[in-house]
């Protein structure tokens, strides 16, 4: 008997959008990379997809913190308008 576990998966499809990978995910939320690997494809994710920066994850994480660009570029080491651009990137796809 099969048993499924109970996730968060509008959370875990949005990290994985912003960037997180399946490994982490699954060490996050304390199930293997299979499981997350699952979920992912039984909701129509398509899993194969460009790598993002650690500087980009880092810029999402501190977004979710604080909406302030200046104090997220500084944080992160990059211009204003790089977090700009990443924000707005990260907006367009999930509109």
């Amino acid at each position: 008997m099969n048993i499924k576990i109970e996730l968060p998966l509008k959370d875990i499809i949005k990290e994985f959008n912003n960037g997180f990978s399946i490994r982490e995910l699954g060490f996050k939320y304390g199930v293997s990379k299979d499981v997350i690997y699952d979920r992912l494809i039984e909701n129509g994710i398509d899993t194969k997809k460009k790598r993002v920066s650690h500087r980009t994850r880092l810029v999402l994480k501190l977004w979710e913190q604080t909406h302030d660009k200046k104090v997220i570029s500084n944080l992160a080491g990059c211009s204003i308008s790089t977090v700009y651009n990443i924000v707005r990137k990260i907006n367009k796809n999930q509109s």
